[in-house]
């Protein structure tokens, strides 16, 4: 029977097999089930690692990657060409603008124009004069030619903004080539190339992230559309809310101005960069239970521009400027002339000669022709060759110095990241100092941690007040260094180093350094404390995270710097004219208590209590000093600090929110939330 129908219905039978499909392994989907030949982010470390065999990709640890060799990348460059946007087909002005006329809806309204150009010469040519026809004709001309030129002002904005994404390409790009970062134009990279991305860097090409903490990629330029009617709907809106604010008495002039502080009767404001001008200093240092003005500290400092070793600075001021460098996010847009950075066992080699010699450089440059793809080698001039010293205490290439160059340098980072760096490189090296290290894990500082965590690999031996067990052969030396808010950072550490001697943390170095900190809060400083711990663990150990088990917990305190972030000029005018207004301002800060207050006192957001001319933490901590202020009825300004907000009972949230002008001191978004 099945046979009968089957010969009955040969179509039927033929179609029932094409819909059968071949059984397909599940470990070939990720290479050949996508359409599209970009399908490295499916793939593994491992894998990826496979498929560029060239670039000597690690899986495991991705920051000892050596990268192509140069001759591979000058071989690619030949052959798959220059790393480089194709701009669009040039269009003439006149040809884009008549295709604009051939759009349907267009073409209809010229149709029912020629119609009606055609009824009026009908009835002129039977003596009966219609001019409703021409007139009906000339709108439809007039609109047919101003929606057209609309159109193409349009497109041509649109081509405009294509042509402009080759601007987005940043200037140069550091990629990983015989082991070494090298600085390369953006047109150079090749397919294979490891990429080191840095803050406020731009992604130079198609790339595949192999290793990555807290990455965050703004994309707004290639990813934001926005709607045709919503400049109108805006509008309109606005239209709307003005005419109800007018029947309040409130006149608008720019219906712009509702869109921001139209209807604000409480304004939260951050503090730095909005109320200070985020341009940050280190003014002051606290190291040996004694305070060191920054003037005082630049000149001892000078002693490492003429020497390659710290045995003249007192201890630990040199461990301080170690952990203000390494333990540091913020980089240099271009490198100093003087370093030169490698990230494998190279700078140990350079470092292994005993004496001092001179190396005559002789500089050769390979061009290749972007059109024909030849090579030529090229010798430099005179003036491009010179004498290079190799120091032998840190085995690293210095060139003559400029004195100039590091100030040409622009520092991308946070800006008390950028304030430490500053205050290093002016009378020190922070690529000479980061050399030192390798570092394997980064914490990066966040509100609700307070700081940051480093662990770094010694490149050499570091030179300690104390004893430190012998690494063996499969061991390497490793050092965690944490930097953050002085009472966060204290609370890790066992040991204060005073000078050569290493002291146990009790109560009585414990308020001195909480004194210390409160003096620099109330002179408005922000004040961040360092540690450090040098411990052995296995040279291949990968840290993953704060809990992983580096010693964290019993680390050495070397002191504290005061950062200066002055107010804006215009921040207390600013203020006056809110409580003018009637408008209600809270302060939101991430700083100590003290800090926050001498700020707000400096604008005039809240002013002396009655008994209080110098706010200071009591025995009782954080909540004592908000009991201290907020029981002043007189006043109409508080201080409520981050930990006190998880225990506050409603009567004491109604009795805060009571008052016009509150500081929140010490809090982070989640505290607030």
């Amino acid at each position: 029977m099945n046979k009968d129908v089957a010969s009955r219905w040969p179509i039927a039978s033929w179609l029932r097999r094409r819909v059968i499909h071949p059984i397909r392994s599940e470990a070939d989907d990720p290479w050949h089930s996508l359409g599209s030949s970009y399908v490295e982010h499916h793939l593994t470390l491992a894998q990826v690692r496979d498929v560029y065999s060239d670039s000597f990709i690690d899986a495991d640890f991705p920051e000892r990657s050596s990268g192509l060799s140069s001759i591979e990348a000058r071989k690619r460059l030949q052959d798959g060409g220059a790393n480089v946007i194709e701009p669009p087909k040039q269009i003439g002005n006149f040809k884009l603008f008549a295709r604009q006329f051939l759009y349907k809806f267009w073409l209809l309204l010229i149709g029912a124009a020629i119609l009606s150009i055609a009824t009026y010469l009908i009835h002129l040519a039977h003596g009966n004069n219609e001019p409703l026809n021409l007139y009906c004709t000339a709108i439809l001309i007039a609109i047919v030619f101003i929606m057209s030129f609309m159109s193409f002002y349009q497109e041509k904005k649109a081509r405009k903004v294509v042509s402009d994404f080759e601007l987005l390409l940043p200037a140069s790009c550091v990629v990983i080539r015989d082991g070494e970062e090298l600085p390369i134009p953006p047109e150079q990279l090749v397919v294979g190339d490891l990429v080191m991305i840095t803050a406020g860097a731009g992604i130079p090409a198609d790339l595949r992230i192999l290793q990555s903490i807290s990455l965050k990629i703004e994309t707004s330029a290639i990813t934001a559309n926005v709607p045709q009617g919503l400049p109108a709907m805006v509008m309109s809106q606005l239209a709307i809310i003005a005419r109800r604010m007018a029947k309040k008495n409130v006149f608008i002039k720019k219906l712009d101005v509702i869109d921001e502080l139209g209807a604000a009767t409480v304004i939260a404001t951050d503090k730095t960069g909005t109320i200070t001008q985020n341009l940050m200093v280190l003014t002051d240092i606290w190291y040996n239970r004694r305070h060191y003005t920054g003037h005082r500290d630049v000149t001892q400092l000078t002693v490492m521009k003429s020497t390659s070793s710290c045995d003249e600075l007192e201890r630990p001021l040199p461990d301080i400027l170690t952990v203000m460098s390494v333990c540091n996010r913020a980089h240099f847009e271009r490198c100093r002339k003087s370093m030169r950075r490698v990230w494998t066992q190279r700078a140990l080699q350079r470092a292994a000669n005993g004496r001092s010699h001179f190396v005559n450089l002789t500089k050769t440059f390979t061009v290749i022709d972007a059109e024909t793809g030849r090579e030529s080698i090229r010798t430099g001039t005179m003036d491009m060759n010179s004498n290079v010293e190799v120091d032998n205490v840190d085995g690293e290439a210095t060139y003559p110095r400029d004195e100039d160059s590091w100030e040409r340098n622009d520092i991308t980072g946070t800006p008390s990241d950028v304030a430490l760096i500053r205050y290093v490189e002016m009378n020190a090296s922070v690529e000479g100092i980061r050399s030192r290290y390798q570092i394997v894990f980064d914490l990066p500082f966040n509100s609700v941690r307070r700081f940051q965590l480093t662990v770094a690999k010694c490149l050499a031996e570091p030179q300690l007040p104390y004893a430190l067990e012998t690494a063996t052969e499969e061991q390497s030396i490793f050092c965690v260094m944490v930097k953050g808010a002085p009472e966060v950072v204290l609370h890790m550490c066992k040991y204060i180093q005073i000078n050569e001697e290493l002291l146990e943390v009790n109560d009585e170095l414990i308020y001195e350094c909480q004194v210390a900190w409160e003096h620099y809060g109330n002179e408005g400083r922000r004040v961040i404390g360092f540690a450090w711990k040098h411990f052995v663990a296995e040279t291949n150990k990968r840290f993953s995270t704060i809990d992983d088990g580096q010693p964290q917990t019993e680390l050495i305190f070397l002191g504290m710097a005061a950062i200066m972030d002055p107010p804006r000029d215009d921040a207390a005018m600013a203020i006056k004219q809110c409580k003018d207004a009637g408008v209600k301002v809270y302060m939101i800060t991430g700083d100590h208590p003290t800090t926050a207050v001498a700020i707000a006192r400096q604008i005039g957001l809240i002013g002396f209590g009655p008994s209080d001319q110098r706010i200071t933490v009591a025995s009782g901590g954080r909540q004592a000093l908000k009991l201290s202020v907020v029981e002043g009825r007189e006043i109409n300004w508080a201080i409520a600090s981050g930990e006190d907000l998880a225990t506050m009972s409603v009567e004491q949230w109604n009795a805060l929110l009571a008052h016009k002008y509150i500081v929140f001191a010490s809090h982070s978004v989640l505290d607030i939330f």
